[in-house]
Protein backbone atom coordinates (compact mmCIF):
# COMPACT_ATOMS: atom_id res chain seq x y z
CA UNK A 1 0.00 0.00 0.00
CA UNK A 2 1.48 3.38 -1.31
CA UNK A 3 2.28 5.83 2.03
CA UNK A 4 0.51 8.78 0.26
CA UNK A 5 -3.36 8.88 0.00
CA UNK A 6 -4.30 9.21 -3.62
CA UNK A 7 -7.89 11.06 -4.62
CA UNK A 8 -7.58 9.42 -8.49
CA UNK A 9 -5.37 7.73 -9.89
CA UNK A 10 -5.45 7.10 -14.16
CA UNK A 11 -3.62 4.13 -16.03
CA UNK A 12 -1.72 4.61 -19.58
CA UNK A 13 -1.28 1.26 -20.83
CA UNK A 14 0.20 0.61 -24.69
CA UNK A 15 -1.60 -2.11 -25.99
CA UNK A 16 -1.46 -3.25 -29.81
CA UNK A 17 -4.00 -2.18 -32.55
CA UNK A 18 -7.17 -5.25 -32.63
CA UNK A 19 -6.53 -6.79 -36.12
CA UNK A 20 -9.03 -5.30 -38.68
CA UNK A 21 -10.60 -8.15 -39.54
CA UNK A 22 -13.12 -9.36 -39.26
CA UNK A 23 -14.47 -6.17 -40.31
CA UNK A 24 -18.15 -6.26 -38.65
CA UNK A 25 -16.34 -6.34 -35.58
CA UNK A 26 -14.03 -4.28 -35.57
CA UNK A 27 -15.88 -0.75 -34.07
CA UNK A 28 -16.71 -2.78 -31.40
CA UNK A 29 -13.01 -4.33 -30.53
CA UNK A 30 -11.20 -0.51 -30.79
CA UNK A 31 -14.21 0.68 -28.35
CA UNK A 32 -12.29 -1.70 -26.08
CA UNK A 33 -9.35 -0.99 -27.13
CA UNK A 34 -9.71 2.67 -26.18
CA UNK A 35 -11.12 1.63 -23.03
CA UNK A 36 -8.54 -1.03 -22.39
CA UNK A 37 -5.82 1.63 -22.96
CA UNK A 38 -7.13 3.70 -20.17
CA UNK A 39 -6.41 1.37 -17.88
CA UNK A 40 -10.19 -0.03 -17.62
CA UNK A 41 -10.79 -3.65 -16.72
CA UNK A 42 -13.67 -5.84 -18.64
CA UNK A 43 -15.95 -5.26 -15.84
CA UNK A 44 -15.92 -1.62 -16.17
CA UNK A 45 -16.01 -1.51 -19.95
CA UNK A 46 -19.39 -3.57 -19.52
CA UNK A 47 -20.75 -0.84 -17.19
CA UNK A 48 -19.67 1.93 -20.05
CA UNK A 49 -21.84 -0.22 -22.64
CA UNK A 50 -24.72 -0.84 -20.96
CA UNK A 51 -24.57 3.14 -20.37
CA UNK A 52 -23.99 3.81 -23.74
CA UNK A 53 -26.71 1.15 -24.85
CA UNK A 54 -29.17 2.67 -22.34
CA UNK A 55 -28.06 6.45 -23.38
CA UNK A 56 -28.76 6.68 -18.82
CA UNK A 57 -28.50 4.42 -16.24
CA UNK A 58 -28.34 4.40 -12.47
CA UNK A 59 -26.26 2.52 -10.04
CA UNK A 60 -28.98 0.65 -8.99
CA UNK A 61 -30.09 0.12 -13.06
CA UNK A 62 -26.36 -1.20 -13.42
CA UNK A 63 -26.20 -3.26 -10.54
CA UNK A 64 -29.84 -5.64 -11.74
CA UNK A 65 -28.08 -5.68 -15.00
CA UNK A 66 -24.83 -6.99 -13.93
CA UNK A 67 -25.65 -8.56 -11.08
CA UNK A 68 -23.01 -7.35 -8.69
CA UNK A 69 -22.09 -6.37 -6.09
CA UNK A 70 -22.53 -2.32 -5.28
CA UNK A 71 -19.10 -1.42 -4.24
CA UNK A 72 -17.61 -3.17 -7.34
CA UNK A 73 -20.19 -0.93 -9.06
CA UNK A 74 -19.53 2.13 -8.09
CA UNK A 75 -15.62 1.90 -8.06
CA UNK A 76 -16.29 1.01 -12.21
CA UNK A 77 -18.17 4.26 -12.43
CA UNK A 78 -15.74 6.11 -10.72
CA UNK A 79 -13.06 4.93 -12.79
CA UNK A 80 -14.80 6.00 -15.69
CA UNK A 81 -16.35 9.26 -14.61
CA UNK A 82 -12.38 10.53 -13.30
CA UNK A 83 -11.66 9.64 -16.90
CA UNK A 84 -14.21 12.06 -18.16
CA UNK A 85 -15.79 9.40 -20.58
CA UNK A 86 -18.99 9.50 -18.88
CA UNK A 87 -21.08 12.33 -17.42
CA UNK A 88 -23.34 12.56 -14.45
CA UNK A 89 -26.85 14.18 -13.77
CA UNK A 90 -27.95 13.38 -10.62
CA UNK A 91 -28.27 10.00 -9.89
CA UNK A 92 -27.82 9.28 -13.49
CA UNK A 93 -24.74 8.71 -15.23
CA UNK A 94 -24.87 9.02 -18.86
CA UNK A 95 -22.46 9.64 -22.48
CA UNK A 96 -22.50 12.99 -23.42
CA UNK A 97 -19.50 12.42 -26.87
CA UNK A 98 -17.71 10.02 -27.89
CA UNK A 99 -14.07 8.65 -26.69
CA UNK A 100 -11.62 10.61 -28.66
CA UNK A 101 -13.86 13.51 -27.82
CA UNK A 102 -13.67 12.99 -23.86
CA UNK A 103 -10.19 11.80 -24.01
CA UNK A 104 -8.85 15.20 -25.83
CA UNK A 105 -11.31 17.50 -24.02
CA UNK A 106 -11.28 16.06 -20.26
CA UNK A 107 -8.39 13.47 -19.82
CA UNK A 108 -5.50 15.00 -21.17
CA UNK A 109 -6.04 18.16 -19.74
CA UNK A 110 -6.25 16.54 -16.61
CA UNK A 111 -3.74 14.45 -16.64
CA UNK A 112 -1.47 17.12 -18.08
CA UNK A 113 -2.36 19.45 -14.97
CA UNK A 114 -1.44 16.94 -12.49
CA UNK A 115 1.67 16.16 -14.35
CA UNK A 116 2.46 20.15 -14.11
CA UNK A 117 1.86 20.61 -10.30
CA UNK A 118 3.74 17.67 -9.23
CA UNK A 119 6.98 18.77 -11.60
CA UNK A 120 6.34 22.45 -10.07
CA UNK A 121 6.70 20.66 -6.79
CA UNK A 122 9.67 19.36 -6.77
CA UNK A 123 11.13 22.23 -9.29
CA UNK A 124 10.34 24.55 -6.39
CA UNK A 125 11.65 22.71 -3.58
CA UNK A 126 15.26 22.68 -5.61
CA UNK A 127 14.56 26.37 -6.05
CA UNK A 128 13.72 27.11 -2.70
CA UNK A 129 16.76 25.03 -0.99
CA UNK A 130 19.60 27.16 -3.64
CA UNK A 131 17.85 30.79 -2.63
CA UNK A 132 18.38 29.56 1.00
CA UNK A 133 21.91 28.71 0.09
CA UNK A 134 22.51 31.45 -1.42
CA UNK A 135 20.78 34.40 0.91
CA UNK A 136 22.00 32.42 4.27
CA UNK A 137 24.31 34.69 6.44
CA UNK A 138 23.57 37.09 4.28
CA UNK A 139 23.63 40.30 6.13
CA UNK A 140 22.28 44.13 5.96
CA UNK A 141 22.49 47.52 7.34
CA UNK A 142 19.53 48.42 7.86
CA UNK A 143 15.92 47.33 7.56
CA UNK A 144 14.83 48.91 3.79
CA UNK A 145 17.44 47.30 2.37
CA UNK A 146 17.13 43.95 4.23
CA UNK A 147 13.05 43.60 3.61
CA UNK A 148 12.93 42.18 -0.03
CA UNK A 149 15.29 39.45 1.17
CA UNK A 150 13.09 38.84 3.95
CA UNK A 151 10.47 38.96 2.23
CA UNK A 152 11.86 36.57 -0.46
CA UNK A 153 12.72 34.28 2.10
CA UNK A 154 9.54 34.22 3.75
CA UNK A 155 7.83 33.20 0.41
CA UNK A 156 10.09 30.44 0.22
CA UNK A 157 11.66 28.90 2.68
CA UNK A 158 10.39 27.59 5.37
CA UNK A 159 12.51 28.35 8.09
CA UNK A 160 13.18 31.96 7.97
CA UNK A 161 14.98 32.62 10.90
CA UNK A 162 16.59 36.07 10.97
CA UNK A 163 19.25 37.70 13.71
CA UNK A 164 19.20 41.62 14.64
CA UNK A 165 20.97 43.40 16.58
CA UNK A 166 19.71 47.17 17.64
CA UNK A 167 19.15 49.35 20.43
CA UNK A 168 15.39 48.75 22.35
CA UNK A 169 13.04 52.00 21.59
CA UNK A 170 11.89 52.23 25.34
CA UNK A 171 14.97 51.16 26.97
CA UNK A 172 17.61 52.63 24.07
CA UNK A 173 19.66 49.44 25.31
CA UNK A 174 21.30 47.33 22.57
CA UNK A 175 19.83 43.95 22.52
CA UNK A 176 20.49 40.71 20.15
CA UNK A 177 17.61 38.56 18.80
CA UNK A 178 16.87 35.99 16.69
CA UNK A 179 13.69 34.29 15.39
CA UNK A 180 10.81 33.27 12.37
CA UNK A 181 9.22 36.51 10.92
CA UNK A 182 5.70 36.42 10.89
CA UNK A 183 5.05 39.28 9.63
CA UNK A 184 6.41 42.16 7.58
CA UNK A 185 5.11 45.84 7.02
CA UNK A 186 6.67 47.09 3.60
CA UNK A 187 4.91 50.71 3.96
CA UNK A 188 6.89 51.15 7.59
CA UNK A 189 9.75 49.74 6.93
CA UNK A 190 9.36 47.00 9.68
CA UNK A 191 8.72 43.12 10.36
CA UNK A 192 7.65 41.46 13.44
CA UNK A 193 9.83 37.70 14.57
CA UNK A 194 8.95 35.88 17.56
CA UNK A 195 12.40 35.59 19.89
CA UNK A 196 13.31 32.56 21.49
CA UNK A 197 10.76 33.32 25.00
CA UNK A 198 7.92 33.29 22.28
CA UNK A 199 7.40 37.02 22.38
CA UNK A 200 6.62 39.22 19.38
CA UNK A 201 8.84 41.62 18.24
CA UNK A 202 8.22 44.37 15.71
CA UNK A 203 11.68 45.81 14.15
CA UNK A 204 12.37 48.57 12.07
CA UNK A 205 14.71 51.16 11.17
CA UNK A 206 15.55 55.17 12.15
CA UNK A 207 12.42 56.09 10.30
CA UNK A 208 10.24 53.50 11.84
CA UNK A 209 7.03 53.90 13.79
CA UNK A 210 5.78 52.13 16.99
CA UNK A 211 8.30 49.21 16.39
CA UNK A 212 10.21 47.60 19.77
CA UNK A 213 13.47 47.26 18.63
CA UNK A 214 15.55 50.01 15.82
CA UNK A 215 17.63 47.61 13.92
CA UNK A 216 21.52 48.64 12.93
CA UNK A 217 22.33 44.55 11.77
CA UNK A 218 20.25 42.30 10.46
CA UNK A 219 21.31 39.12 9.29
CA UNK A 220 19.51 36.07 7.77
CA UNK A 221 19.93 32.80 8.86
CA UNK A 222 17.57 30.82 7.20
CA UNK A 223 17.36 28.22 9.97
CA UNK A 224 17.21 27.57 13.99
CA UNK A 225 20.11 27.08 15.58
CA UNK A 226 18.78 24.00 17.13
Amino acid sequence: MSEFEYLVEWKIRNIPLPEKEPKETYNIRIKSWVLASLGLDKKTQSVYTIIEEKKMATLEDLIKVLNEEKEKVQVSLDELYSTGTIEKLGKAYYINEPLSTSIVRKLIPRVTESLRIIASTESKTRVNSDYLTKVKGKGFGNVSEALPAIGEMVRKCSNEYVKVIGVQSVSEETVEIEGPVIDIDYRNHSFTLVSASGEKVVVGGKHSQGVDLKAHSIILKGESNE
